[in-house]
C-alpha cells in the first residue's frame, strides 16, 4: 500500500503546529504544495527524481528532512530523499548514539521491551493481534 500526500494551501488551517506544539509552518514555503503529491511517492521501481529536483530548489527541504526523519516516515519523498536514503540516515544516527531497533525499525529496544527472539513487545502483539483478526475473518 502506497502512503498518499495530502495537498494544503498554506495559510488555510490557520498555524500548522505539530502534536508537541512545534510551529511547522515552514510547510507553507515548501516546494512541493505547488506541485503533483503522486510525483513524491512513485510506484516500486519508479523514478524519484522529478520530485527530487523539486526539493533541490526548495528553501525548507532542511526543515521537511529533519520531520520525516523524526517521524520516521516511511512513504514518499521527504527534503530530497528517497524512503531508502532515510532509512540510511536514521540507521547511522542510530549507530551514533548506541540506539539498536526492532526489526520493523519503529521501536528503540530496551530490556523493558526486547523479546527473546530480538522484536519488541509492540510490534510482536500488534503482529498477534493481525493474525487473530484473520482468523476470525476466515
Amino acid at each position: 500500500m502506497t502512503a498518499r500526500a495530502v495537498a494544503w494551501s498554506p495559510g488555510a488551517l490557520g498555524p500548522l503546529l505539530a502534536d508537541d506544539g512545534r510551529d511547522l509552518s515552514w510547510q507553507d514555503l515548501a516546494r512541493c504544495a505547488e506541485t503533483d503529491p503522486e510525483a513524491f511517492f512513485v510506484e516500486r521501481g519508479g523514478s524519484t527524481r522529478p520530485a527530487k529536483r523539486v526539493c533541490a530548489a526548495c528553501e525548507v527541504r532542511a526543515e521537511c528532512l529533519e520531520y520525516a526523519l523524526e517521524h520516521r516516515i516511511r512513504d514518499g519523498v521527504w527534503g530530497g530523499t528517497s524512503e531508502r536514503e532515510r532509512r540510511a540516515l536514521l540507521n547511522a544516527r542510530d549507530l551514533a548514539a548506541g540506539i539498536s531497533r526492532c526489526s520493523t525499525g519503529r521501536h528503540a529496544l530496551t530490556e523493558d521491551n526486547r523479546l527473546p527472539d530480538g522484536n519488541c513487545m509492540a510490534c510482536s502483539e500488534a503482529s498477534r493481534k493481525g493474525q487473530q483478526t484473520r482468523r476470525l475473518a476466515a
